[in-house]
């Protein structure tokens, strides 16, 4: 991503500003601050079940709204949508399993600092998604940079020897 497609994204910079490690980890560790099993019931059963209904919805109206290949412009069958809006349900249901073991983790982890008795468990866990958080975006930043010099050298043509 160039400066001027960053700049596109955000013009107040915001994307600059959450690719900041410090950033990431300070928000991370914050929201990791207040456990799950506060959130209300119908929150919690929002968050898991919003992949699935996405999935689903999301790539059963991709392919139904898709434009064919040829020159007649029509619509997808239902048995196609139907097929294709259920591998959408199926990888958003992976996702939402994810989300409801995370939820399940958060609470065991907490329980096992509490066993151990480490004071402030919440504010340990934070402190350990926060630093994951942050090296992941350095990671992820160092990747990107990486990519952005190979492009830009496979770009500029090589110096031609006399």
């Amino acid at each position: 991503m160039t400066q001027n497609d960053d700049a596109a994204v955000s013009p107040s910079g915001l994307t600059s500003f959450l690719r900041n490690p410090w950033v990431q980890g300070a928000l991370t560790g914050a929201l990791a601050l207040i456990p799950a099993r506060k959130y209300p019931g119908w929150l919690r059963r929002g968050i898991i079940w919003a992949p699935t209904f996405a999935g689903a919805v999301g790539l059963g109206l991709l392919a139904k709204n898709q434009e064919p290949a040829g020159d007649t412009a029509q619509q997808a069958d239902a048995p196609t949508v139907l097929k294709v809006a259920a591998a959408g349900a199926a990888a958003g249901a992976v996702a939402s399993v994810t989300l409801a073991v995370s939820f399940w983790a958060d609470e065991q982890i907490e329980r096992a600092l509490h066993w151990m008795r480490v004071p402030f468990p919440r504010a340990v866990m934070g402190a350990a998604a926060g630093a994951s958080a942050g090296w992941m975006v350095t990671q992820e930043n160092a990747r990107e940079r990486t990519q952005q010099t190979s492009r830009t050298q496979q770009a500029s043509p090589a110096p031609q020897g006399r």
